[in-house]
């Protein structure tokens, strides 16, 4: 989701990013998805194929998911962390000691407490 992931890349001045795109009709979303679908091992793909475009080590890449079904993106990459997890997630979190963190909205700001 484009409008989410947009201002989440600016808060955290991340150089690009990606995300499905919703389909605007006179300003409303009508929650169709427009262009290509990425999920589960097509994240891990397109995940690899960026890297590759710009030259990157994927071991010193991050991924961040709240899903066990982004569990092959997680994999491809060498800092995959769990942001409030399912409970799949969070398992398989532990089992492969990536950082697990819990993100709250109070009061107009993020609390972050950290599990790992």
């Amino acid at each position: 989701m484009e409008f989410i992931v947009k201002e989440f890349a600016r808060h955290l001045e991340l150089d690009g990013y990606r995300a499905q795109k919703l389909e605007v009709i006179n300003g409303q979303y009508t929650g169709r998805q427009m262009g290509d679908t990425y999920f589960g091992f097509k994240k891990s793909e397109l995940i690899k194929h960026i890297a590759y475009q710009n030259n990157l080590n994927l071991n010193e890449c991050y991924a961040y998911s709240d899903s066990v079904l982004d569990i092959e993106m997680l994999r491809a990459v060498g800092k995959a962390i769990a942001v409030n997890p399912d409970k799949n997630l969070k398992l398989l979190a532990i089992k492969n000691k990536w950082e697990v963190l819990y993100w709250q909205h109070n009061e107009n700001k993020v609390q972050r407490t950290t599990q790992i």
